[in-house]
């Protein structure tokens, strides 16, 4: 994963001041189960989102930076694209502080929506960008966790907020491009 070379002049670089790792541990928010759900019977999930503070900050970045994406081809002779599990552990981060916020107050929930669908975003253009059927494939199954949680997100709020909902979702529930469908 590495970005994109005809863009890295246009950008400023990414805040990489020191890698960094997951502290504690949350089984939540992870394939089929209701994100929502995971975090509301779990009491240790606002202090797991607080220790990774730093991690969920730096995905937030990356998910801004244009340039991103998956450019590594992939051959019999080349390099295997690597989905790094630090990655998927900062989307399951993301995805629980999401689920606090809705649950909190419908005005956080208004703007975890809105971070939703940047998501939701950010994941589109990978899965357009992606140069491979493995890459295809990763990204449509995080597209899949972001849509399994929109829906909870959006059945939690419209009950409160319907206007909000309907104004908010309505970007990240566009078909998907020819790009994105491809499997070129």
């Amino acid at each position: 994963i590495q970005a994109n070379p005809l863009l890295v002049d246009t950008i400023p670089p990414l805040n990489v001041e020191r890698p960094l790792t997951v502290a504690g541990e949350f089984e939540g928010c992870r394939g089929m189960s209701s994100c929502l759900y995971d975090v509301a019977s779990n009491d240790g999930v606002p202090g797991f989102i607080e220790a990774n503070g730093p991690l969920l900050k730096r995905y937030r970045e990356l998910m801004a930076y244009p340039a991103y994406s998956d450019a590594v081809p992939l051959s019999a002779f080349g390099t295997v694209p690597t989905f790094p599990l630090l990655l998927a552990q900062a989307r399951q981060l993301f995805h629980a502080d999401i689920a606090r916020r809705v649950l909190q107050s419908p005005e956080s929930g208004g703007q975890a929506l809105a971070d939703l669908a940047r998501q939701i975003e950010f994941d589109r253009r990978n899965l357009a960008a992606a140069g491979h059927s493995l890459s295809k494939l990763v990204f449509a199954a995080y597209l899949r966790d972001d849509y399994l949680l929109l829906s909870d997100v959006l059945q939690h709020l419209y009950s409160r907020t319907p206007s909000l909902v309907q104004a908010a979702a309505t970007p990240a529930l566009t078909p998907l491009a020819a790009g994105e469908k491809s499997l070129a």
